[in-house]
């Protein structure tokens, strides 16, 4: 049970806000139900004489659901995508409290996810959906080389038999 509220916390932390009707409607169009001035609630946690000393890491996030796709090939797939200031999801992968991080995993948090604070267009994207949209190159990846040998994407067909839908 430790090792599953440490997933958790390291994943999503201890405690979530939201805006009123987020939960039922914005999964559908997080941007509107997004905190407009977040800075502001974030300074009443950190200033709160109860919760502010307990604050180890506290930070923004956007949880969106859409359809990624390379057009040039005619693939696309679903997504679920969490944007993340890096620095801050980095520290709260470290956490552990109840030590019971494999070290293996440990290994992995410390080595952080690569991205920055400074460049927003970063992004990690699994290996499947890479291999699906074809973004993976071979030659940067040992994983993205065997799933190009056993799935190279086909040819964009010159004619279509049946029209997109």
């Amino acid at each position: 049970m430790l090792a599953f509220q440490t997933s958790t916390v390291q994943r999503t932390g201890h405690l979530s806000v939201f805006h009123a009707g987020y939960v039922d409607f914005g999964a559908g169009n997080p941007g509107a139900f997004g905190i407009a001035d977040y800075q502001t609630v974030l300074t009443l946690f950190q200033q709160d004489p109860v919760i502010g000393p307990m604050i180890a890491v506290i930070t923004p996030s956007v949880t969106l659901f859409g359809v990624a796709g390379n057009f040039a090939i005619d693939a696309s797939k679903t997504f679920f995508g969490v944007g993340v200031v890096p620095n801050d999801r980095d520290r709260m992968r470290m956490w552990d409290e109840f030590g019971v991080m494999m070290p293996f995993w440990r290994q992995l948090a410390e080595q952080g996810s690569g991205l920055s604070n400074t460049d927003p267009a970063q992004a990690v994207i699994g290996i499947g959906m890479a291999r699906i949209l074809a973004c993976a190159k071979p030659s940067s990846c040992p994983i993205a080389r065997a799933c190009h040998r056993r799935a190279t994407p086909p040819a964009r067909p010159t004619t279509r038999s049946s029209p997109m839908i």
